[in-house]
Formats: C-alpha cells, sequence, structure tokens
C-alpha cells in the first residue's frame, strides 16, 4: 500500500491525497476519495496526472471528490495543508458576516457539512472554503447559519500553498509559509468537513452547497487542488 512520504508529519495525521493517479488516502486511515467528474492534470511542477482538476474545464460541469461516509470526530483543534491553483475570482463575504444558508456565488473548494449532522444544529458547525483568484473566505454551516469566519483578499492567481489551523475553534490561515491571520470564533463546535452531507448531497470538494435548484455551476470551484493534508492536532 501507499504511504505518506517522510516530509509529511505523521502525528495526527487523518489523510493524505497525493493525487498521484488516483484518489487514494494514502496516511492508512483508508479515507479514500470517489472521483465524479474531477480529472487529473499536470501539478505545480508539470508533472502528469498528479493533481485534480474542478469546474469547467473538467469531465462535466458538475466534478468533485467525495468520501463516501461522514467524519464527525475531527473538530475545534485541527489542521489542513494544501496547494491550490484558482481560475476563477470568487464573491467574498465580509468577516464575520453571518446569514440564512443563502450565500454568495462562491468558488467552493471544500463544502462546509451541515452541523446537524455533526452535532446539535445551534452548537455545531461544518468548516469549509471557497478560493479564487482573489481571495480566501472560510465558511461554518449549521441549521439556519452560515458565516465567514476568516476572510483574506489578495492575488492568490497561480499555484499557492495554504496551511490551515484551527484552534480552540478559531480558523488561521498562512499563505506560502507567511505568518498566520487568525479568524474569528463562533464558540460553536467547529468540524472538519469530509464526507456526504445528507442535506447537501451535491457537496464535497471542488464542490459546495447549492441554494438554487438545478444549478450545476453555483458554489463550485474552478480550479485545481494537490497535496491535500489533514491533521487531528
Amino acid at each position: 500500500l501507499a504511504q505518506a512520504p517522510s516530509y509529511v508529519p505523521a502525528d495526527g495525521l487523518v489523510a493524505w491525497y497525493p493525487f498521484s493517479g488516483d484518489a487514494l488516502d494514502n496516511s492508512g486511515q483508508g479515507l479514500h476519495l470517489t472521483q465524479e467528474g474531477a480529472l487529473f492534470c499536470p501539478d505545480r511542477t508539470g508533472a502528469a496526472d498528479a493533481a485534480m482538476e474542478f469546474g469547467a474545464t473538467a469531465d462535466s460541469l458538475f466534478s468533485r471528490l467525495y468520501f463516501d461516509g461522514l467524519v464527525t470526530d475531527v473538530t475545534d483543534n485541527f489542521s489542513m495543508a494544501f496547494w491550490g491553483n484558482p481560475f476563477e475570482s470568487t464573491d467574498l463575504p465580509q468577516q464575520g458576516q453571518t446569514g440564512n444558508e443563502n450565500y454568495p456565488d462562491q468558488q467552493m473548494a471544500w463544502h462546509p457539512i451541515h452541523g446537524q449532522h455533526l452535532g446539535p444544529e445551534d452548537d455545531h458547525a461544518g468548516l469549509g472554503f471557497g478560493i479564487g483568484t482573489n481571495g480566501i473566505a472560510f465558511t461554518e454551516h449549521s441549521h439556519a447559519w452560515v458565516s465567514a469566519p476568516l476572510v483574506v483578499e489578495e492575488d492568490l492567481s497561480g499555484w499557492h500553498h495554504y496551511a490551515v489551523v484551527v484552534e480552540a475553534g478559531v480558523p488561521m490561515l498562512s499563505i506560502d509559509g507567511g505568518p498566520f491571520v487568525v479568524g474569528e470564533g463562533s464558540g460553536r463546535t467547529l468540524h472538519l468537513s469530509l464526507g456526504i452531507d445528507p442535506y447537501y448531497p451535491e457537496g464535497g470538494i471542488g464542490h459546495g452547497f447549492q441554494v438554487l435548484d438545478n444549478c450545476a455551476v453555483c458554489n463550485r470551484y474552478d480550479g485545481q487542488l494537490d497535496d491535500i493534508g489533514i491533521w487531528d492536532r
């Protein structure tokens, strides 16, 4: 079986997706992804079939990866790292903005799972994010609750490395090894969003939740992702 390379920290490793010709989890935890419409593409070094592409240039208007299950026990203190290459700009909400599941049409690279499926809906929320060439915005999601705990507006054209740390429910972000930008906490238990959202089953990696019926392009991500790592710490 494939394993995570030595440079990937093993302590607390939940999943590692190198996308080297497949969507398998190389952490040994077995959280393999199903590929739906998304295509393999060259990575940032030009290596063939070594990253994943979503959106208009993928195999269909609807493209995503998803874990056929639901992770519920990675909460409040966890981290992620990945490479991203967005193709389009995205709507960026104001940091701290809240709403009632009626969100701007974002380039949702990671769907935030509805909090009702992660714990009591008033106390729990799933975390996701959208990336565009103009910035990145994180989303908390639960019943009648969508908020933007962290928004960074800057030119993100091309490949960039993103490190996300959630500490005591507060998200923080470092881009390309720069200083961490600290977001805001809502007081809810914040969950890693990995798996099938029963309310919004079209969500996943590369596609967000749709608030309009029959809108395959709503909240989809047009771009590429690579080397996704997730840690329970």
